[in-house]
């Protein structure tokens, strides 16, 4: 099987993950508002939907 990027997440998942890493940045005594963390959770969300993609795959 070839490698095939993917730039599509399902969005509904996409925002759950975002919420819990949110609060992830937050109990580690971060600001996740603040500038250089704004877009961090959605692109660990991101991340790990990409990371754990072939975990759905037949060998």
């Amino acid at each position: 099987m070839a490698y095939k990027k993917t730039d599509q997440y399902d969005e509904q998942v996409t925002s759950q993950l975002t919420d819990h890493y949110r609060e992830v940045i937050g109990l580690l005594g971060e600001d996740p508002d603040r500038e250089g963390l704004i877009k961090t959770p959605e692109r660990m969300a991101k991340a790990m939907q990409y990371l754990t993609y072939g975990y759905a795959m037949d060998a």
